[in-house]
């Protein structure tokens, strides 16, 4: 199913509508897909260079210890993302 436009989104009731910005919702905020992990670590590499790894392991603790766990998932994510972009035993594809 076609997400809906705004304006055809507006045009139906107020129970579709609900239902469709609470999908949305959780679509949006609730993963975060695997090119926006890799483009981070990207960045990282480009910004920190050798201290791309540790940079990114250090924010993932700080939001640990905020209690912030899935923010710290998603760096822990982004360390392993960075690690593996400066591997240079593996095999090129």
């Amino acid at each position: 199913m076609l997400p809906l436009s705004y304006a055809e989104r507006d045009s139906e009731p107020n129970s579709l509508r609900s239902r469709v910005s609470k999908r949305k919702s959780i679509s949006v905020f609730g993963v975060i897909q695997e090119i926006d992990i890799w483009r981070v670590a990207v960045l990282m590499v480009k910004r920190y260079a050798d201290d791309a790894e540790a940079n990114a392991d250090r924010r993932a603790d700080e939001l640990e210890t905020e209690g912030d766990q899935d923010g710290a998932a998603v760096w822990r994510r982004i360390t392993v993302a960075i690690e593996q972009l400066k591997d240079l035993t593996g095999t090129l594809h």
